[in-house]
């Protein structure tokens, strides 16, 4: 058997990693992997308790980063902030990048936690407000859908259900926010608590539907919804993002979804274009490539009777390239 070294002192059974599956699989391990080792490697009480988008990985939470810095709080410390770096790993033929393991020193609005896979975590609102909080806008957006939908099992079938769920959650961010009111990132936090959806199935959604917040006028905005269901006779369809009064929907084309299936993409748009619907496709490349995405949006939307306008506001930060690597991102 081999292992893979995650750190000094700590080393990972080849078998636990996941065979012919893709890369970001891989990473996905090697970032629980990382994790957990900081508990194995902790000395003293009280112990670390993970946070972040590490904490929504271990407990199986969508995120835009795949391989993500490992961030923690040792609840009780007033000692010194820590923080190191990890070496990056090469995992038969897979890169996983190097990533930060630092120690959170922020409040915290509670201090109840989880233990995951035998580490202790923040409950799944406090790690999506600490993203919502410290992380670029998308991260943070991603994160916060990401536990409405897992704390929902979001149906789209029965959305009432699922989004009473999904309130339920949310309202229970709002509460940890007001009891770190006016400190950091909480007035970007509070924004995207307010727009996070549990209908948003997919970082590629997440990224999509934060643009459209950012470019569209204000008085469209309140008309934006995820999971529109959309009759088309021989079926219903639920587009990602769609501006029902305007007949306009959004459908991103994830690796895996419409991409293995163009007949059927076609057939659809032709369907959802005879009930006069207007789709405004965007695909995986597009993603890849901000301005050139949001001259796109800004083309179709205005072609459309749209005024949009370039991004601005307080959800708009411009990407970095470290968010759109490959190596690092879903």
């Amino acid at each position: 058997m081999g292992y893979v070294r995650i750190r000094q002192g700590i080393y990972l059974p080849s078998s636990y990693l996941p065979q012919e599956a893709p890369r970001w699989k891989t990473r996905r391990v090697i970032t629980e992997a990382r994790a957990l080792s900081v508990s194995l490697k902790a000395q003293g009480t009280p112990p670390p308790v993970l946070t972040m988008e590490s904490a929504l990985i271990l407990q199986d939470v969508t995120t835009w980063t795949n391989t993500a810095d490992i961030t923690y709080r040792v609840h009780s410390n007033r000692g010194k902030r820590c923080s190191r770096r990890l070496a990056g790993i090469n995992v038969e033929g897979v890169g996983v990048c190097a990533v930060a393991e630092r120690q959170l020193m922020s409040k915290v609005p509670r201090t109840d936690t989880v233990k995951v896979k035998g580490v202790l975590s923040a409950p799944l609102d406090i790690a999506a407000l600490d993203c919502a909080r410290f992380l670029h806008p998308l991260p943070g957006l991603v994160a916060v859908s990401g536990v409405l939908t897992r704390f929902s099992t979001f149906n789209r079938w029965n959305q009432p259900e699922s989004r009473a769920a999904a309130e339920y959650m949310r309202n229970q961010i709002l509460s940890d926010l007001e009891a770190v009111s006016g400190r950091q990132g909480t007035v970007q936090a509070a924004e995207l608590v307010k727009i996070a959806d549990p209908g948003l199935q997919t970082p590629g959604e997440s990224y999509l539907w934060w643009l459209l917040h950012c470019i569209l006028p204000d008085d469209l905005i309140k008309d934006l919804v995820t999971q529109f269901p959309i009759d088309l006779g021989w079926n219903t369809y639920f587009p990602d993002a769609a501006l029902p009064q305007r007949k306009i929907c959004f459908e991103f084309d994830g690796y895996g979804k419409i991409h293995e299936n163009e007949r059927e993409f076609l057939r659809r748009q032709r369907a959802l274009q005879q009930a006069g619907w207007i789709p405004i496709r965007i695909d995986q490349g597009q993603l890849d490539n901000p301005d050139a995405l949001v001259a796109f949006l800004l083309d179709e939307l205005r072609r459309n009777a749209i005024l949009a306008h370039h991004p601005r506001g307080r959800l708009w930060r411009p990407l970095t390239r470290e968010l759109l690597s490959p190596t690092r991102r879903f």
